[in-house]
C-alpha cells in the first residue's frame, strides 16, 4: 500500500532516525526524545506502540561517527507525512552539523524485511539498495546516508533485547558522577544492570560535548530506571530521560560472520604463529586467518595454543586480519618423559632408532614415551571500558529473553 492511499485513521507507521551527529556533539537519541517530545504536545500516549528502538549497526563501518546506532518508534497516526514533517523540523533543531553527518529519516507502515537488518549488522550497505527497498515497500524518507541506519531500525529484530535509560542535559555543565555511589547502585542492581563501571571507572558517562548526562543499561527495565533515577535525585539534575529497547550487549552481530573486510568474523585452529609487538600487541595466526589483539583490551597475554575468537576485519598492515574482541583459549601444556626401568626404577635413556637402555642396570626395551599433558580452556574478553556496544556478556547468559518477561512500563519518558 502506497502512503497516499492511507485509509485507516488508527493505523501505525514507524519513524526512525540515524546519522544526525557528530564525532564531538549531538546525539541521535536526543533527536529521538525532543521528536515524542514534540508529538506528545499534540497527541495522547496511548498513541505511541512500545517503546523506542536504540538499534546498533556494525560497528566496524567506516564511516560511522562514534557508536553506529539508529533508532526508532512505532506510533498511531492518522497521516504518515506528518511523521515525516515534524521529524524534519526536529532533526533541524537538533541534529549536530559536521564533517561526516548526513542525516536521514525514514517512515515506513511496514517493519517486516529482516534480511536488510541483518544486511546493516554484518556487512557495508549501499544507500542504493536502502532507497530501492523504500520504493519498493511504499515508505517516505528524507535526508541522506541516514536512511540506510534509520531503515534498518525500523526492520531490526529484537528477539533477545535489552534496555538503556539515558539521561540528557540542556546546556548545563554536566555534573560529576561520584564513582563510590555508583559502584554502590551496580552493586545492589547486578545481574539486572550491567556496564556501569571498568574497576573503579565509571562508564556511564560519554567522553564527548553531547547533550546525554549518562546513560544505564541492563536487563531489567525497571532496575535501570531505579539508578537512573537515584542518581538524577543525588545529582540534583532535572528529571529529562528516555528509555529504550535495544540490541546492545546481545552479541547479534555475529549471528551473520563473513569473511570480507569491515564484516564481523568468527575463526578458530591452532596458534601457528604469534609475535608480540614493542608496545605490547599480538599479531597471531589461528588457521587460515591473521588476527591482532590490542594490547589495551587486556586479552594480549591469554593465547593458547588452539584459539576460538570473534573480531572485526577491517584494514591492516598486511591481509584481511581480524581484530580481536573475545577470545576462548585453550591451553596445551604438554611433556613428554622416558619411562622408569621396571628391574631397578632408575630413569631409562635413549639407546638410538627407539630404543631405551637404562644405564643402572643394564636392561633395554622399546617401551613407550610417557606423554602427559595440561589442559584449561578459559573466555577472554575485554576489560569492560573496551568491549563493543553489541558484544555478548557474559554477564548476560542465563537473562536472554529477559525483557520480554515484563510489560512497558507506565512511565519510560520524562521532561
Amino acid at each position: 500500500m502506497e502512503l497516499g492511499d492511507f485509509p485507516d485513521p488508527e493505523a501505525s507507521a514507524w519513524i526512525a532516525f540515524d546519522d544526525t551527529d557528530d564525532y564531538e556533539k549531538g546525539c541521535t537519541t536526543f533527536v529521538m526524545y525532543n521528536f515524542i517530545k514534540e508529538f506528545l504536545k499534540t497527541r495522547s500516549e496511548d498513541r505511541i506502540l512500545g517503546l523506542p528502538r536504540l538499534v546498533r549497526l556494525n560497528p566496524y563501518i567506516p564511516f560511522k561517527t562514534r557508536g553506529n546506532a539508529a533508532v526508532a518508534l512505532k506510533v498511531k497516526v492518522e497521516d504518515p507525512r506528518e511523521l515525516l514533517e515534524l521529524g524534519v523540523n526536529v532533526v533541524d533543531e537538533f541534529s549536530a552539523r559536521g564533517a561526516k553527518t548526513s542525516p536521514g529519516i525514514v517512515v515506513s507502515m511496514t517493519s517486516s524485511e529482516r534480511w536488510f537488518y541483518y544486511s546493516a549488522l554484518s556487512d557495508v550497505v549501499p544507500r542504493e539498495l536502502a532507497e530501492r527497498l523504500i520504493a519498493k515497500i511504499g515508505a517516505i524518507r528524507w535526508g541522506g546516508r541516514g536512511v540506510i541506519g534509520g531503515l534498518a531500525a525500523i526492520m531490526a529484530e529484537l528477539g533477545d533485547s535489552t534496555f538503556e535509560l539515558l539521561s540528557y542535559r540542556n546546556g548545563e555543565e554536566r555534573p560529576a558522577i561520584d564513582a563510590d555511589i555508583l559502584a554502590r547502585l551496580s552493586e545492589l542492581t547486578e545481574p539486572f544492570t550491567f556496564a556501569n563501571m571498568d574497576g573503579k571507572r565509571p562508564l556511564i558517562e560519554p567522553s564527548t560535548d553531547d547533550p546525554v548526562l549518562f546513560g544505564i543499561r541492563g536487563d531489567s527495565a525497571y532496575h535501570v530506571m531505579y539508578v537512573g533515577n537515584t542518581l538524577l535525585f543525588l545529582l540534583g539534575a532535572k528529571p529529562r530521560w528516555l528509555l529504550y529497547e535495544t540490541n546492545q550487549g546481545t552479541g547479534v552481530n555475529f549471528a551473520v560472520a563473513g569473511k570480507r573486510m569491515y564484516q564481523p568474523s568468527i575463526a578458530s585452529g591452532r596458534v601457528t604463529s604469534l609475535k608480540r609487538s614493542e608496545e605490547g600487541h599480538v599479531f597471531m595466526r589461528v588457521g587460515n586467518d591473521e588476527a591482532v589483539i590490542y594490547r589495551h583490551t587486556g586479552m594480549a597475554g591469554l593465547v593458547g595454543q588452539y584459539a576460538i575468537l570473534t573480531g572485526g576485519r577491517r584494514p591492516g598492515l598486511t591481509g584481511n586480519p581480524i581484530y580481536v574482541e573475545t577470545l576462548f583459549s585453550i591451553n596445551e601444556a604438554v611433556n613428554i618423559r622416558n619411562p622408569r626401568c621396571p628391574k631397578c626404577g632408575a630413569t631409562m635413556k635413549s639407546a638410538g632408532k627407539g630404543e631405551l637402555r637404562c644405564n643402572r642396570c643394564g636392561f633395554k626395551s622399546y617401551l613407550p614415551r610417557i606423554v602427559e599433558g595440561q589442559y584449561g580452556f578459559r573466555e577472554a574478553v575485554p576489560k569492560m571500558g573496551e568491549r563493543r556496544h553489541l558484544a555478548k556478556l557474559p554477564e548476560r547468559v542465563g537473562l536472554e529473553g529477559l525483557s520480554k518477561i515484563f510489560g512497558m512500563p507506565r512511565r519510560w519518558i520524562s521532561w
